[in-house]
């Protein structure tokens, strides 16, 4: 009953999005992804953080790109990539330049534009 009063009544917004605790850029890693770290196309949680957020999720393959607990940023799938937006969107730029597959082609240019968006504070 409260859900549906909350539908009508509102408010309905999106909790809070973690921020770096840090001053500090975090660090970057790139590792193969393992049947150990769960299901790529929904991650749970990435290397012990939670997930707070799916972003977005790939279709031609498992993954995805989620907003950690603590506020970094990955991408899931054959490889794991994590670290703050900058890099983030660095890496994705970088393998965008280097596939020729029109679908990992286009999976990096939604990373590329849901990071960029992100750090303009809209999803």
């Amino acid at each position: 009953d409260e859900l549906m009063v909350r539908w009508r009544s509102g408010p309905l917004t999106r909790g809070g999005r973690p921020r770096l605790m840090s001053s500090r850029a975090p660090v970057f890693s790139v590792r193969p992804w393992s049947e150990d770290d769960g299901d790529p196309g929904s991650p749970e949680d990435v290397d012990g953080v939670p997930v707070a957020e799916q972003l977005r999720t790939r279709r031609d393959m498992k993954g995805a790109l989620v907003v950690l607990a603590d506020g970094r940023y990955a991408v899931t799938g054959p490889f794991l990539a994590a670290g703050g937006a900058r890099s983030l969107e660095m890496h994705a730029r970088r393998r965008l330049t280097r596939t020729a597959d029109d679908a990992e082609r286009a999976w990096w240019q939604e990373v590329v534009g849901a990071v960029a968006m992100e750090g303009r504070g809209r999803t």
